[in-house]
């Protein structure tokens, strides 16, 4: 991890040297020196194929030189700003204002020698690599050569490809596929368990996941759900992942014991015929914990179970359904599934390259995610005899066991090794998040960017390129996609366990060291031996872990820390997992904190310490209690602030004479949330201090009785997303500004409550770039929705969730005209989908989900007859469908039956 080590420390020494209008810079040549000889020699030591055995000593004795002196820069720059603590920091810097005599001594007299010798390393490491580096490769790796390494050739930022669970490539397994359809939709009416066994890699939730997904299926069972186990779990989390599929609203769930929860989900399943899988088991216990959950009606409902474990599979499946076990592909399987990673047609693979990728193919030994993670290596070289080659041979020299999981940990170090060097730190990030976990995409772009993993490219946002950092990531098989958003980016992703403890091994090489302080509930562990926590959220040691330290002195980052520990040279605090009561003083001391995510049950005004975090780019508040909070003047002292999100409204304190105008936030891009009612906050001379913003949230909270009042966002021109959530139940209806009010740019616009009359879209029908479109919870409001010639021209994706719409007017197709996704989620008043959007030349999908009948009906109608005019391409997805046949009937005469004492124990006090 060198080379992070290296970029933390040109980082630190650029922002001292551009720190000299500010303080006195004392040895200024000195420190600039050390940053060019740094610079010089970073193209080199970020490619391991470069260095030689003498050179990656040398570079591991580096490497803890440079520790010592990153550690040296900041503890200086915090004991510079602590001796002129008194001084608020200036409108227009980052730093705190000062005197003209004030010195930032970044070396002391002390700290002479460790100076001179690390200068000594970085020039005994720059003469050994112009002495064992001969002058072709020298000549490649110049910066801006236009070359890279040779396993790099071809190499494109953002590269697309497909992750191990596209339905696109699915080779070899199309006959178990429908062995356990079969068993599935069988005519047996017996509930039945089903279990997949195989080894991690095999394909086990690919197949499960496929199934689950599969139309037929999805229309088969009235509700389907899906839970991941893993080795470690809570069973409350298991209930919770459950019923978030199954219920009609999930809003008061998760404050629900246990027992609770288990009764609802009983509810919710009984008299209906379901689907429930349960990925990735491996203790009969889980299975003991869920298995009351599960009603047996004799309706044909099923349980599917992944696990690697024979005898978990037969205990809890028994020996009347025999498990599927999963077999090894073939080897002509094995080469058909690797061209089609490659290359997405197995006949386009150049002659020249089949023997080759056939015996690459074959060194796989018929491991699905052996082989699609090598596709992805395969993918971003050159497609040239020689480059396969070396991929055949380099497998060749990985592989020394006949261990199958040792030989996919094998090739999981050939496709690291193939990474560029500013994707590798990316990787390894992803495990410091628990087994199994499902990321949310946007905090974790952040959280690269706070860590510095993030290069800003030319004219490129640094969020635009951790995306693309993203995309290469997946397109390489090594991440998985558990969720598309609307923009049909990822909006959440997931890593197999294997490349998970890959990434762990990895981190320890790296001196990467991931440590788990506070569980899921907030417990604390012990100071004295902090123990390795199963679960959410975790620590992140950039600079190693040494038991028996609570405070932990190289900590750099942390996703979560007692306070009392936290160590004042941290970028990353997230404490969202634990309940404070008030905004600990103790962050105000964290001087270089970038990010920092924190839950608080009672907040009324922010404290204008704030400002001491003069670095923070990221500040994300969840707070419990209901009321607005007030936003100080100083926060307009936080110039590097790019993202502002705070769960209730928020208020900023007006400018006064003596003050004078704030200073501009040009680097604020996400700010949420913004009164949606009248308040004594003029929203206007605050856009115009903020004029990058990208996404606004606005929202009015419960006991809000004013009328919604939007202001102009006309002039926000780099405007891409609108959102207002209105919680106010029963309150004035929403009056949409007129059109002219939004941006011409804005793209995207979330609706959340409202109540606002459907006349009132025409206003949104007339934005002329507006894609996307989601309206919830009678954000529109009214029994007719009929639309309007010339309207969402350009709309790509609409959503309708807990409407009640009851019929739906849209004559003819010129109206969406280019409409490619349509969800319909939760409205059963509505009567039908218009028939005329089937004839939309772009619509791709229908979704339809926890409606009445008659919409599932006319969806799958649309789908016919597009059909039957040689459209194929229109897919429709029906599930939990609401209709007489569903068994909720039955619920009601059922509530008061024996067998719900099972669930009647009383719950413990939280």
């Amino acid at each position: 991890m060198v080379d992070v080590v290296i970029d933390f420390l040109l980082e630190n020494l650029k922002e001292i040297l551009s720190c000299s209008h500010d303080f006195v810079l004392e040895g200024k040549d000195a420190i600039k020196s050390l940053y060019d000889d740094l610079k010089s020699i970073t193209t080199f030591l970020k490619d391991p194929q470069i260095l030689t055995v003498d050179l990656q000593v040398m570079v591991e004795r580096f490497q803890q030189m440079a520790y010592a002196m990153l550690d040296l820069m900041d503890s200086s720059a915090i004991i510079a700003i602590n001796k002129k603590k008194e001084n608020r920091p200036m409108p227009h810097s980052s730093l705190p204002r000062k005197k003209k005599h004030d010195v930032l001594r970044v070396f002391n007299p002390s700290d002479s020698k460790l100076l001179v010798d690390f200068k000594k390393e970085v020039s005994s490491i720059k003469k050994a690599l112009m002495d064992d580096i001969d002058n072709t490769k020298l000549d490649n790796l110049r910066l801006g050569s236009g070359t890279t390494t040779p396993y790099a050739s071809g190499y494109q930022i953002g590269g697309t490809g497909s992750s191990v669970y596209d339905k696109d490539i699915f080779v070899g397994f199309e006959q178990q596929e429908a062995t356990v359809k079969d068993r599935l939709v069988g005519v047996l009416k017996k509930r039945q368990i089903i279990s997949i066994v195989g080894m991690g890699g095999i394909g086990k939730t690919t197949l499960a996941k496929r199934l689950y997904d599969d139309s037929y299926i999805t229309y088969h069972f009235h509700v389907r759900g899906w839970t991941c186990v893993s080795q470690n779990y809570q069973k409350k989390d298991l209930l919770l992942s459950i019923l978030e599929s199954v219920v009609d609203n999930e809003d008061q769930l998760h404050g629900a014991c246990e027992n609770k929860l288990a009764e609802k989900l009983y509810k919710c399943l009984y008299g209906r015929r379901y689907l429930i899988v349960v990925d990735d088991i491996w203790d009969v216990k889980a299975w003991e914990d869920l298995i009351r959950c599960f009603p047996d009606d004799n309706n044909g409902s099923r349980i599917m179970i992944t696990t690697r474990l024979e005898k978990v599979a037969m205990e809890i499946a028994k020996p009347e359904v025999p498990p599927h076990f999963m077999s090894f592909l073939s080897q002509d399987e094995s080469w058909d599934l690797l061209q089609k990673r490659v290359f997405k047609r197995r006949d386009e693979c150049p002659l020249e390259l089949v023997d080759l990728g056939q015996q690459i193919a074959a060194k796989c030994h018929g491991l699905a995610l052996a082989i699609v993670i090598v596709g992805g290596i395969l993918e971003k070289i050159e497609r040239k005899k020689e480059r396969w080659t070396e991929v055949s041979e380099r497998l060749s020299s990985y592989i020394t066991t006949d261990d199958a999981e040792q030989q996919l940990m094998a090739i999981l170090g050939q496709s690291y090794d193939h990474l560029p060097s500013h994707l590798k730190p990316c990787f390894v990030y992803f495990g410091a998040f628990p087994e199994d976990y499902e990321i949310v995409v946007w905090r974790l772009i952040l959280l690269w960017i706070a860590e510095g993993f993030v290069v800003e490219t030319g004219d490129r946002s640094l969020t635009y390129v951790a995306e693309e950092y993203l995309k290469d990531l997946v397109g390489r098989s090594l991440v998985v996609v558990s969720k598309r958003s609307s923009r049909k980016g990822v909006k959440s992703c997931r890593m197999h366990d294997m490349l998970r403890a890959f990434c762990l091994e990895k981190a320890k090489e790296m001196k990467f060291e991931f440590r788990q302080q506070i569980d899921w509930y907030g417990r604390v562990a012990s100071p004295a031996t902090p123990p390795i926590l199963e679960g959410p959220p975790l620590c992140f040691h950039s600079h190693g872990y040494h038991d028996g330290e609570p405070c932990f002195p190289h900590l750099r980052s942390t996703l979560s820390s007692p306070i009392s520990y936290i160590y004042k040279l941290l970028r990353v605090l997230n404490l969202w997992a634990v309940y404070l009561d008030t905004f600990p003083e103790e962050i105000f001391k964290l001087f270089h904190l970038r990010f920092l995510e924190i839950r608080v049950r009672h907040l009324d005004s922010l404290p204008s310490e704030i400002s001491n975090l003069w670095n923070l780019e990221v500040l994300i508040i969840n707070k419990e209690n209901w009321g607005r909070v007030c936003i100080p003047r100083s926060f307009w002292s936080l110039v590097k602030l790019r993202h502002l999100s705070i769960s209730e409204e928020i208020e900023f304190e007006p400018p006064s004479a003596s003050h004078g105008y704030p200073p501009l936030l040009e680097s604020l891009q996400c700010i949420s949330a913004l009164p949606a009612s009248k308040s004594r906050m003029d929203i206007k001379p605050f856009f115009k201090r903020t004029p990058n913003l990208k996404r606004v949230v606005f929202y009015r909270g419960p006991r809000e009785t004013k009328q919604i009042i939007l202001p102009s966002l006309a002039n926000l021109i780099q405007l891409d997303s609108f959102k207002l959530i209105d919680n106010s139940y029963g309150q004035p209806h929403l009056i949409i500004p007129r059109t002219s009010s939004f941006p011409q740019n804005l793209k995207k616009i979330a609706l959340s409550g409202g109540q606002a009359e459907w006349k009132e879209m025409s206003k949104l029908g007339k934005l002329p770039n507006l894609e996307i479109l989601k309206l919830r919870r009678n954000s529109f409001s009214g029994p007719l929705w009929e639309t309007n010639d010339g309207e969402f021209s350009r709309l790509k994706y609409l959503k309708l969730s807990f409407m009640d719409l009851e019929r739906w007017i849209c004559s003819t197709s010129i109206h969406f005209p280019n409409l490619q996704q349509l969800l319909i989620e939760r409205c059963q008043a509505l009567l039908e989908i218009p028939s005329s959007l089937g004839d939309v030349a772009t619509l791709e999908t229908i979704e339809v989900s926890w409606s009445s009948h008659s919409v599932s009906d006319s969806a799958l109608k649309i789908q016919k007859e597009q059909q039957n005019d040689g459209n194929d391409g229109l897919k429709v997805l029906v599930s939990n469908r609401i209709g007489e046949d569903d068994g909720t009937g039955i619920l009601k005469s059922f509530l008061e039956d024996e067998r719900f004492s099972i669930f009647t124990s009383s719950c413990p006090t939280p």
